[in-house]
């Protein structure tokens, strides 16, 4: 049994967040504090949610896009924020 925080945010470093790709919390997170601002920027600068199948990979069952927007404190970044591999 894969074991998750059900809270992404309070995951630790090391714990996967887009289960795909395998990039862990501490790559989003920095990727936020180098900038990142939208979806597209974390994916740019991580290679997260580009190889698709999301939902299936990730424990949680749903796409890591959902995931991954938690941690953009920007508002505005995350309307409308998907996967493209994970649509609906």
């Amino acid at each position: 049994m894969v074991r998750f925080t059900e809270n992404v945010l309070d995951a630790p470093d090391d714990e996967l967040v887009c289960w795909c790709a395998g990039v862990s919390a501490k790559g989003i997170r920095d990727a936020v504090e180098k900038g990142a601002r939208s979806l597209a920027d974390i994916r740019a600068m991580t290679g997260a949610c580009i190889k698709g199948d999301c939902k299936n990979n990730n424990p949680r069952g749903r796409c890591c896009s959902v995931e991954i927007v938690k941690f953009l404190p920007w508002e505005e970044s995350v309307k409308g924020a998907q996967c493209p591999c994970c649509p609906g």
